[in-house]
Order: C-alpha cells, then structure tokens, then sequence
C-alpha cells in the first residue's frame, strides 16, 4: 500500500471516527466516567492533609515520604506522583471496563443500532477480567520499557562531558522508551475490539491485535502515536510542575493535572474510536 493511500486511509478512519462522535454524543460517557474518577481522585489527594480525609490517608504520606508532604506547600509536589499511582488503579478497575464498553458501542453504531449504555456497560463486564489481562500485559511492558532512562544515567551518571552526558543520554533513554511504548500500545491497540467484538480470549486478543496492527502497520502507528504525542507533552509538562509552582502559585500542580484529565480523555477517545474503525473496516475487508 503505498504512502498516499495509506494516509488517505488514516484520514477516512479519523474523518469516520469524529463523525460518530458528533452524531453520538453518548460515546463520550465511557471516558468521562473515566474523567470523573481521575477527578475524584484529584480531590482525594487534595484533601489528604485534612480532617477527615487525613485519619486514612496521612499515615501512608507521612510514612512513606514524610511529614513535611502533609503540609502546604510540599503537598502540591507530591500530589503529581501520588496521582500516577492512584491513576494505575483506576485504568486496572475503570479504564480496562470503559474502552471495551465504549468499543461494544462503536461496534452498535457500526450496524446501524442504538448504542445503549447499560447494555453496553454489562457487555464490558462480563468480559471484564479478558480485557485487565491484556490492560496488565501492556502496563507491564510499557513499565519496563520506561526503567530504560534511569539505568541509563545511572550507567553513564560519571560521563558529564562529550556526546554521552547525562543530560544527552536521558533524552536518548526517554526518546527510544515514549517510541517503543507507542509501538507497544500501536500492537495492543485493537485487543478490546478483538475482546469485545470477536469474543477472543486474552491470548488469542492480543495475537488478532499484533496481525491487525502488522497488516496497517502505518495507518495504525499514526492513529496511535499522533494523539499520544499529547500524552507525553503533559508528562514533560508535568516535570516542569515544581517550577511553575515557584514561578506561579503552589495551586498550579492542580491546575496541570486537571489538564492532563481533559487531555487524557480525548486522547483515550480518539485512539479508542480510530482502531475500533479500522479494525471494523478491516472486517469488512475480510467478509467475517
């Protein structure tokens, strides 16, 4: 397939894909489920150092980062951290159900049928435990992929001079880790379709996803890599949090997060819309 068709076909994926959501505003609910946990949970850690919230949480802080992240300002740095983990769980319990709910809808507009929400979510399920089995397969590549950087500064902590500095090596280290994580996710990215659509094992998922992806092994890294690109901005951007709360006020690391919420949502709707199109269109192909 050459070059123009392939991105004249990312182009009918994402032209299809943004016309569902237009037409079925309801598709926005799996994910903005989503959003509203990673808000809950936002506020959680807010109001951590506070009564009564602080009863259950602040033991944890205190013992494991120190009372002084109990205490205005140093709250807001930890909050970031505190927040990626607690983001974990919620794409263990939440995440993994929402994007085979949300895909069971695509597939509903697909045939030209109303895209429930509670038939849908019951769908999701019952293939709850498929679909955290490829979710924990990935998060454990993605995981390891990114303890790349920090043996890499570690190798090279003493070499400050020449092409190998620290610096140089860490953005060589982050650069092939956000690149070989986009080609993990590119590869399990139409897992849940499998899961949801063809009634696929965990296994079985994965290997359908990795020939999908193999077969528009193109169109599939653009669907993927160019909204996750945003994904990897807020995570510099969430680097910078520590300065800009110096340069700004304390509350700026909330303002960042909420951000990456907004950010996170659209982009988890995108990638999820535009694979679950192209692996429908690829079964069309087919004649399954």
């Amino acid at each position: 397939m050459a070059i123009l068709k392939q991105l004249k076909l990312v182009s009918l994926v994402w032209k299809t894909s943004f016309k569902i959501m237009s037409n079925h505003r309801r598709l926005l609910i799996p994910f903005g489920v989503n959003a509203v946990f990673q808000g809950m949970l936002l506020l959680l850690l807010f109001w951590a150092p506070q009564f009564p919230f602080s009863i259950v949480l602040a033991p944890p802080i205190r013992a494991f980062f120190g009372e002084l992240y109990l205490h205005y300002p140093a709250n807001f740095l930890l909050m970031p951290r505190l927040f990626n983990y607690g983001n974990i769980i919620i794409s263990l319990f939440i995440t993994s159900c929402m994007t085979g709910m949300m895909v069971s809808m695509i597939h509903q507009v697909n045939k030209n049928t109303f895209p429930g929400v509670r038939s849908n979510f019951k769908k999701a399920i019952k293939k709850y435990v498929t679909l955290v089995a490829v979710w924990i397969v990935a998060f454990i590549l993605v995981s390891i992929v990114f303890r790349g950087p920090k043996f890499l500064i570690l190798r090279y902590y003493f070499q400050k001079t020449g092409f190998f500095s620290r610096w140089n090596v860490f953005r060589m280290a982050f650069a092939g880790s956000v690149l070989i994580s986009i080609l993990i996710e590119m590869f399990f990215g139409y897992a849940a379709a499998a899961v949801m659509i063809e009634g696929k094992s965990a296994w079985q998922a994965i290997k359908r996803s990795f020939f999908i992806a193999k077969k528009f092994f193109f169109p599939t890294f653009m669907l993927v890599a160019i909204p996750v690109f945003f994904i990897f901005l807020m995570s510099i951007v969430k680097w910078k949090i520590p300065q800009m709360m110096k340069q700004f006020f304390p509350g700026m690391a909330i303002c960042v997060l909420v951000l990456g919420v907004v950010v996170s949502l659209l982009v988890n709707y995108i990638v999820t819309a535009s694979v679950t199109t192209l692996f429908l269109m690829n079964k069309e192909i087919e004649g399954k």
